[in-house]
Parts: C-alpha cells; sequence; structure tokens
C-alpha cells in the first residue's frame, strides 16, 4: 500500500481532476486539521478511475467518534452538503 506522500505526490503529478484534487487537499489544510487520525486519500480519483461525479473519500482512524465528530464539525460544518451520519452500531 501507498504512503499518504505518495498518494498526494501522485495527485500533484497526475490528470486534471487528480491535479485539482490534490490542489483543494492542500489549500483546505485538510491533512493537517486531520493530522491526528492519520487522513489517507482513497476512492476511484487516486486511481485514475473516477467518473464524473465521483468524489475523492479521505479515509481516518478515529478511536474516539465523539472527538473526530467534534473536529470536523468545527472546521467543516460551514461547507455546502457537510453533514455528520451519527449512527454507531
Amino acid at each position: 500500500m501507498k504512503t499518504t506522500a505518495e498518494v498526494l505526490a501522485h495527485l500533484a503529478s497526475g490528470n486534471e481532476r487528480q491535479r485539482d484534487a490534490y490542489r483543494v487537499l492542500i489549500q483546505s489544510d485538510l491533512f493537517s486539521i486531520l493530522e491526528a487520525y492519520t487522513p489517507y486519500p482513497a476512492g476511484t480519483v487516486p486511481i485514475d478511475i473516477d467518473i464524473p461525479g465521483s468524489d475523492l473519500d479521505i479515509l481516518c482512524e478515529a478511536p474516539d467518534l465523539n472527538a473526530f465528530e467534534m473536529v470536523v464539525t468545527q472546521h467543516f460544518s460551514g461547507m455546502g452538503l457537510f453533514r455528520v451520519n451519527a449512527e454507531r452500531g
């Protein structure tokens, strides 16, 4: 499995959509904000099989879901389409 840095480098030098994803990730400071949760870019965009409408997934390791929810809500709740699925099984 590639490291986060390797995936980001691939996005930075990839196709137009990948470069756009890279710019958004860097400009949003997402990886710094989520640093404690080991963020990892995933999904169809990094592996170049995305289609129009595909999104970019960010995998995180969050042993304390309440703390994670507070961080993402604090930093991203003002963004369009933001929502938290509070169902926990």
